[in-house]
Order: structure tokens, then sequence, then C-alpha cells
């Protein structure tokens, strides 16, 4: 195996290597917003992480979607529904990676 062949099995193992911690990372994210959802019904803790940014905020400064019950900063939210005006998006659907919930219009209204 000449150098070329190796450093395009050395690309492909690497490639491999990082879907799978993506993979990992997202399954991770995915547990940690149930174990959140869990503990809000339960009375909750006093803080959360941004659904977007990571950043750990208190409850009572988060933005909760109600139908999805996910949680932004407000920094977050706010630029996401900017973005979106901008883009005269008619439907706008929560932040959260692979969410498909729809932001109803009093909700977005309340924010801007």
């Amino acid at each position: 195996m000449d150098r070329e062949e190796r450093s395009e099995v050395d690309d492909k193992k690497q490639k491999q290597i990082y879907d799978q911690m993506i993979t990992v990372i997202e399954g991770r994210v995915e547990v940690s917003n149930k174990k959140q959802r869990r503990e809000e019904k339960k009375g909750g803790p006093s803080s959360v992480s941004c659904d977007v940014c990571m950043d750990v905020i208190s409850v009572t400064h988060s933005i909760h979607v109600p139908k999805c019950h996910h949680r932004f900063c407000g920094d977050c939210i706010g630029s996401h529904l900017q973005k979106k005006i901008q883009e005269n998006v008619k439907q706008v659907k929560c932040p959260s990676s692979k969410c498909r919930a729809v932001l109803k219009p009093e909700f977005c209204s309340n924010l801007i």
C-alpha cells in the first residue's frame, strides 16, 4: 500500500470516528433534553441550558416554547425569530435541532 492509499484509508477512518462522535453527542443531547423535561415536571431545576448556545441560564430567564418544551435564552430565540422574519418565513419552527414544532404567532409577537 503506497502513501496515497494509506492517506485515503486514514481519511475514511477519521470520517467514521467523527460520524460516531456526532451520533454519541446527539444522543447525549437528546437524553439531556428528556431528563430536563422530567425534572421540570417534578418541580424542576433552578437553571437550564439554552438548546441553541448551551449557556446555563436560570429557569426564570429562559424562554419556554409551549408546544415542545424546549428552552432558550432571549438572545438565541430573538435572533432566530429575527432571521425568520427577514427570510419572510410564514411558519417559524422551534430552533432546536430536529424539532418540528411550529411557534404560534402570539408566542412570536410577545418576543419581538
